[in-house]
């Protein structure tokens, strides 16, 4: 990857995608530069069941701009999204209140990065 770099072993540690950190820079810088948005980077545990992700959307569509989903279904009950979305500053109540809908249903719930996944999106997006 990048030999001597303080990110090389980071990236390999956390199996993260440089493609995928790449592309997701580029569109938090265009669309940060249009208007002053508040952009979120979440780990969200979804579940693996027919009908979550038309709910999840649903609930997010619409209002917020999701500029990253990365999702990998594992075979298991739930799996962990890379979302990243981008909220207007008048609307950061309602999107707490959307978050805490789908919270309540037992059925999302929402955590902060690992601490080596967030040194990575420091390090690329600043």
């Amino acid at each position: 990857m990048w030999p001597g770099s303080k990110l090389h072993g980071l990236l390999e540690e956390s199996r993260a995608n440089y493609s995928s950190f790449k592309l997701y820079k580029q569109l938090f810088q265009a669309h940060t530069q249009e208007s002053m948005l508040y952009t979120f980077t979440l780990q969200v545990i979804f579940p693996e069941r027919p009908g979550a992700l038309v709910r999840f959307l649903d609930a997010v569509c619409g209002t917020y701009n999701i500029t990253l989903f990365h999702y990998r279904n594992t075979g298991n009950r739930e799996s962990s999204v890379l979302m990243g979305l981008q909220v207007p500053p008048d609307q950061l109540e309602a999107f707490a209140a959307v978050k805490d809908g789908l919270q309540d249903t037992s059925e999302f719930s929402f955590k902060e990065l690992e601490s080596d996944v967030r040194q990575v999106f420091d390090q690329f997006i600043q």
